[in-house]
């Protein structure tokens, strides 16, 4: 059965980079499904061919009433993170087979390995990013049984600690049934802090970027400090040791790939977690060209300015205060 490439996206507009993305998938991997999972009908999506409409049912409810994050912050950001795991079960329920779940502003390579998760025997594959975090930036889930399994196991952990995110969430599943999580290996032995996750480079023959590559290139949120955004950063409690000698824009493959200095050859990296959502990353004709700018040009800089997230920023405070006046 062939996989399906799944976005989810819930509770707000559907972003920019989010539907220049998806129209990337599909048209990179014409062999594989791209899904857009919703829970509202929007016109900005309607190009999309394959669009899955869900409904927060009462299990959705109580699991937001009981947790412990605000619900003001970026629309309700740290409930949709986790009820994404609920959008899925949903959605496999209807259509049983193999997804690779991936998040909006993570970006993959031409020569992704799609094909080669058909041979993944685990129900879960996804990178460890820290000793007590994972991440769903590329998250595969065999079958239907195996999201509503994940699904049940987030209800069970939320309830016995409000606070758990969905990195959290996934870390624990990976510690709890290890038997049933293949991780996915996210750098070279040498960029690792300590030696691990050898025997998952030869099944796929390169890496998938959790987070830290993506934010270290192309930089921090620009959401988060009024359009700054800092390049550069090397993210808390992370697994890696890198630097930018490390990047480098392989011709060949029209994306990043990595020097591993105890090694002749590079590596492949198959995928790249930008952060900072600045379009350009994510379409189909002008991502190449911007992943190379980045690296040649915004070497030598530590912020960038996101002149259009200041204006959108702007015009939001404007409309706020005028409301309550």
């Amino acid at each position: 059965m062939s996989l399906s490439i799944v976005f989810v996206h819930s509770l707000s507009r559907p972003p920019l980079h989010l539907m220049m993305n998806v129209r990337r998938c599909t048209r990179l991997f014409p062999k594989h499904k791209t899904v857009l999972i919703q829970d509202q009908r929007s016109l900005l999506t309607s190009f999309i061919s394959n669009r899955f409409i869900i409904d927060f049912d009462n299990i959705d409810q109580r699991v937001e009433e009981i947790y412990g994050y605000p619900r003001d912050f970026r629309s309700n950001f740290w409930f949709s993170s986790v009820a994404r795991f609920s959008s899925i079960q949903k959605y496999m329920k209807l259509n049983d087979g193999p997804i690779l779940h991936i998040e909006s502003d993570v970006i993959l390579s031409p020569d992704f390995p799609i094909e080669k998760f058909r041979y993944v025997k685990q129900p879960f594959a996804f990178p460890i990013v820290s000793e007590r975090r994972a991440i769903a930036s590329s998250l595969y889930v065999r079958d239907a049984k195996a999201a509503y399994f994940l699904w049940q196991f987030t209800c069970k952990t939320i309830e016995e600690n409000p606070l758990s995110s969905d990195m959290e969430i996934l870390y624990q599943l990976s510690v709890a049934y290890p038997e049933m999580v293949l991780r996915l290996p996210i750098a070279p032995n040498s960029l690792m802090k300590k030696p691990i996750f050898l025997e998952e480079v030869n099944e796929f023959d390169g890496f998938f970027d959790g987070h830290d590559f993506g934010v270290y290139l192309a930089g921090t949120n620009p959401w988060n400090l009024k359009g700054i955004s800092h390049l550069h950063q090397k993210i808390p409690e992370s697994l890696l040791n890198f630097s930018s000698n490390n990047l480098f824009y392989d011709k060949k493959r029209k994306f990043v790939s990595l020097v591993d200095f105890n090694c002749k050859e590079p590596h492949n990296l198959y995928s790249l977690h930008i952060t900072n959502k600045n379009p350009l990353f994510f379409g189909t004709h002008s991502a190449s060209a911007t992943l190379k700018f980045w690296l040649n040009q915004m070497r030598r800089k530590d912020t960038s300015f996101h002149l259009l997230v200041w204006l959108i920023m702007g015009v939001r405070f404007l409309r706020k205060n005028l409301r309550f006046r």
